[in-house]
């Protein structure tokens, strides 16, 4: 069956359950059909069956897709049965898929019920918040899919040649599914739907998923528009334009920490969850997949796909209406990412009590704007944190969470779940359940419910010790080998904070590929040594308190630096002062390193004051420094290292410490670091010098100043 090219050939397949049972027959026909590579010269013959058994004669398209759907007019002619006796195999599938083509025009296929949402979203009083679903679900979904104005027919990625079983499998099934409908030759397809574009396709095996594989097209392709001036279908839509709620660690960190005692927590995913989301006609053109090389063959994709720009958001907004119309049934509190869904249910005796708390988040979040778009991100915000910055909600909270299981001592039960996504059609993935539990799985993240504290799961933990394995084999990567470890440690620093300085190896090596990411390259030379600290933190690290803080501690406490003299930190009324090495600046050390080093010689010395758990506010008035500090690490080194021995001593036990910018006349600390010492019974006592910096900052009073430091 394969050949030197990737070539789809079609098998007997049972006949999809199709919008109406009347299509069955086309579809019998139309699965079963051989290859009709230009068997049907004839640019008259794209015809479709009418209900009545006689057949239409599509007139082909002008340029471009100026009716309403994108598909041309159709003009009908009897014909006589005797014809009709006469036509070819491949001719008849032809009209059999073409006549599918134009059923699908007002009956999308979906597992979705439009009626149960209609049902639904009238019951909760939601019909007139999203007025527009009920007909999505029936007729398909716009996403802003380009007009094609020329044909574009590139070949699909060599893995489909080398995965060719496994690509022919995935065909089959979204052809018995009903989401592709063909196969078509180039020609047949344009006199069925006018000009088209394919993206190539591309086939990975599934992670830790042994022959299973995932279908991907290259909507960005061609990356730069080469190809005779036709730029690929993602360049020309804006992602942004579909926004949709995620529940991302900010949110979820949020939820959890306001969750009362005896909380239980399960999670589902959803099946398939962008091919749920049937295309409106008018969108086939741009997203056409190519399914056979030996003549090119092609077939129309109805469904969303992943690889789409607008995919996740199109799918996020349908999932979000459904997240409301639960929540609206009493159902929650619940948070989502894309496809998987965390389901909280509280103990029956808490209800009252945390239906206050939500009506204080719906109020906080109401005065704050309601929903707010950042990106194709919709988010809430409530109240100010610690930090500076504000809790993150994915729903503004405004239904409040019902008994509906009075009898089992929780609100809700999976049953409960199940009796509103019936109605819907939600098609959950039973495979990847999990029950409700005190320490639920959510974003490859173990959360504690009880002493709410977020950790790896044990399986994330070996899969990044593994990839770090991995890496280690080779003695240069390509750029997606850099983007796939920088990305699962990321993940990993969400719950091990002080791992963001030991990224910055990492993101310096994705910025070396230039013009050839396919190019292995050397990695940097302190790599290794930042891999060996990540191999021994993803074996250690302790679970993360939920980094939710509403309070610290603010001493008064001010840090600065000058570079023509020293160091300072003012803690109240009280001082210290450090002088600079008159060779200090060497090194790639800068006026930020030395900013650098007066926070973390601050943060030491605070560390003295108060020894509890309770994280801590500091103030300079470096915004570099600052604006580093709250991502966790710099780009320079020596700064960076300053950060590794703050994020040290603050690992145990855990502490965070915020630091907020302030204008330098603002800054008392800004007069020692000049020199301008206040009286020295005001001055802190010594506190311990770094080794690493011990030859480059003196105490004030030290009587060697004089020899080794700046004067001034």
């Amino acid at each position: 069956m394969q050949n030197s090219a990737a070539t789809f050939e079609p098998k007997p397949l049972r006949y999809a359950q199709s919008a109406s049972a009347d299509t069955k027959t086309a579809q019998t026909a139309l699965f079963a059909m051989k290859p009709f590579y230009g068997t049907n010269p004839n640019p008259h013959d794209a015809a479709g069956t009418n209900t009545d058994g006689s057949l239409t004669r599509a007139v082909r398209p002008c340029a471009g897709t100026s009716s309403a759907h994108g598909v041309a007019p159709v003009r009908t002619t009897t014909m006589n049965a005797q014809v009709v006796v006469t036509l070819t195999t491949a001719h008849r599938d032809a009209l059999a898929a073409n006549w599918l083509l134009q059923r699908r025009h007002t009956k999308a296929v979906t597992p979705y019920q439009a009626d149960g949402w209609q049902r639904l979203l009238s019951k909760y009083d939601l019909d007139h918040k999203y007025p527009s679903i009920v007909d999505q679900l029936s007729r398909g979904f716009v996403v802003r899919a380009p007009i094609i104005s020329r044909s574009f027919t590139p070949p699909n990625n060599p893995s489909i040649t080398l995965h060719q079983e496994a690509f022919n499998n995935i065909v089959y099934k979204e052809f018995e599914k009903g989401r592709y409908i063909g196969p078509f030759t180039r020609s047949q397809l344009e006199r069925a739907i006018g000009f088209f574009q394919s993206s190539p396709l591309t086939i990975i095996p599934k992670a830790g998923k042994p022959g299973r594989f995932r279908l991907i097209q290259n909507l960005s392709y061609p990356n730069i528009p080469s190809h005779k001036g036709v730029p690929s279908v993602n360049s020309r839509v804006d992602s942004d334009l579909f926004p949709c709620t995620w529940g991302t660690f900010a949110t979820t960190c949020t939820l959890i920490y306001s969750l009362p005692p005896g909380s239980q927590g399960a999670t589902r995913d959803v099946a398939e969850a962008y091919r749920t989301i049937p295309l409106n006609p008018s969108q086939w053109p741009a997203l056409v997949v190519r399914i056979g090389e030996d003549p090119p063959t092609f077939a129309v994709d109805t469904a969303l796909c992943f690889g789409y720009g607008p995919s996740a958001g199109t799918y996020g907004a349908l999932r979000d209406v459904s997240l409301d119309i639960l929540q609206a049934a009493g159902i929650g509190p619940i948070i989502a990412w894309v496809d998987d869904h965390l389901f909280i249910r509280l103990p029956s005796t808490q209800v009252l009590e945390y239906n206050t708390t939500r009506h204080r988040q719906a109020t906080s979040i109401q005065a704050n704007g309601g929903a707010l778009q950042a990106g194709g991100r919709i988010w809430f915000k409530g109240q100010c944190l610690a930090d500076g910055t504000h809790e993150e909600f994915a729903e503004d909270c405004r239904f409040p969470i019902q008994d509906l299981a009075t009898d089992s001592g929780f609100t809700f039960s999976m049953e409960h779940i199940n009796d509103i996504s019936n109605q819907l059609g939600i098609p959950w993935e039973p495979t990847k359940d999990t029950p409700f539990s005190s320490k639920p799985t959510f974003m490859g993240f173990e959360w504690d419910l009880v002493n709410k504290t977020v950790t790896l799961t044990n399986s994330k933990r070996q899969k990044y010790l593994s990839a770090i394995q991995e890496w280690s084999k080779a003695a240069k990567h390509t750029l997606e080998d850099v983007q796939k470890l920088h990305g699962r440690l990321s993940h990993a620093s969400l719950v091990i904070p002080e791992g963001s300085a030991y990224l910055t190896s990492l993101q310096a090596m994705l910025g070396i590929f230039g013009s050839s990411p396919f190019m292995p390259r050397t990695p940097p030379r302190g790599l290794p040594t930042d891999l060996q600290w990540w191999s021994h933190a993803l074996t250690s690290s302790p679970p993360l308190p939920i980094p939710h803080h509403i309070h610290s501690l603010d001493f008064n406490a001010f840090s600065d630096a000058s570079s023509g003299c020293g160091l300072a930190i003012t803690i109240g009324d009280r001082w210290r002062a450090w002088r600079l090495h008159k060779n200090w600046k060497r090194d790639e050390r800068d006026i930020g390193w030395a900013e650098s080093i007066a926070f973390e010689m601050l943060i030491r010395m605070l560390l003295t004051i108060d020894s509890s758990s309770t994280p801590l506010t500091v103030y300079g008035d470096n915004q570099g420094v600052i604006e580093a500090w709250q991502k966790g690490c710099s780009h320079n080194k020596p700064t960076n290292a300053s950060f590794r021995r703050i994020h040290a001593i603050l690992a145990s036990p855990p502490r965070r410490v915020f630091a907020k910018y302030i204008p330098s006349k603002r800054n008392p600390a800004d007069g020692p670091s000049r020199g301008k010492y206040p009286p020295t019974e005001f001055a802190l006592l010594r506190a311990p010098i770094p080794s690493d910096i011990a030859h480059l900052i003196f105490d004030f009073d030290n009587p060697h100043c004089s020899q080794f430091c700046i004067q001034h």
